[in-house]
């Protein structure tokens, strides 16, 4: 058995992610980890360092086989773990623990192994995806820390020699463009929540609505105005006036749209939406 002596603090505060050292150290307890046989941080080297933890509280991880077959070994429901399954991602590799009262199941993951890296998001829980050399995918899904998986899987991909950071996306991803182009111009935040960026969804969103709400102020008062000095057919030509520049607006913003996911399915970060309505966003391409 490895003995970590290093301070579960000390490794918590220099992760990349957000860990408690209970979570590290302790094997139960209200924020503790709940495993049985050792704690998180005995699975690390001497010299291996955690950078994101990710929990799970159900069916643990989904392994998905090239023959088309799936298993969930840990599945709460189908008499697996009876307690936590935690997904710890370090410096040197990732490392699956699932707690079992007749000792805990464990998965280790080295980076040279993994050739695919994948994320999906929705609004209450995430995915991290892992596709190794037999073409076999692991999935692990996360309610508590769903915020961490975008931050969790950029890491890996950088990490992993044989995955493109740029555009790694497992297997099973379908994009549509065609899906992608109607959404956006039917309500363009819908076309960043088909591409599984929520964040930018939310910003889109604030973007629109003050631009309507702009628009619809601009009508009220316009209309009370054109109606006295122009009565009868002046409210009448600024209306078709407004709805020619709300539809101008409404396209513009879909075909921004469409052009940004694009680019987030591809793996870039073009984010337009984000620079105007957050004051911009640098990141490199990978």
């Amino acid at each position: 058995m490895v003995v970590d002596e290093r301070d579960p603090a000390a490794l918590a505060d220099a992760a990349a992610g957000e860990m408690e050292p209970a979570h590290l150290s302790e094997l139960d307890g209200w924020r503790g980890t709940c495993l049985h046989d050792r704690p998180l941080m005995a699975y690390l080297r001497p010299d291996e360092r955690p950078e994101y933890l990710l929990r799970s509280a159900g069916e643990g991880i989904e392994i998905r086989r090239p023959d088309g077959t799936t298993d969930y070994p840990d599945d709460v429901d189908d008499g697996g773990s009876t307690l936590r399954q935690f997904l710890l991602i370090s410096d040197q590799g990732i490392h699956y623990v699932a707690g079992h009262e007749d000792g805990d199941s464990v998965r280790t993951f080295d980076y040279d192994d993994v050739v695919g890296v994948d994320r999906e998001e929705s609004l209450t829980t995430a995915i991290l995806s892992i596709t190794d050399g037999t073409g076999t995918t692991y999935r692990f899904r996360t309610n508590p820390d769903t915020s961490a998986v975008p931050a969790a899987a950029d890491y890996v991909r950088e990490r992993a020699p044989a995955v493109d950071p740029a555009a790694s996306r497992a297997p099973d991803r379908t994009w549509s463009p065609l899906v992608a182009a109607g959404l956006s111009a039917l309500f363009p935040p819908l076309g960043y929540v088909y591409t599984r960026e929520l964040w930018v969804a939310v910003a889109a969103l604030i973007r629109i609505v003050i631009a309507y709400v702009v628009l619809a102020v601009a009508y009220v008062i316009g209309v009370a105005i054109i109606g006295v000095i122009l009565p009868g057919i002046g409210p009448l030509l600024y209306t078709l006036a407004l709805v020619v520049t709300l539809v101008y607006v409404h396209v513009g913003y879909a075909r921004e749209t469409y052009a940004d996911t694009v680019a987030l399915n591809e793996g870039r970060r073009e984010h337009g939406v984000i620079d105007d309505a957050l004051g911009g966003f640098d990141e490199t391409d990978g």
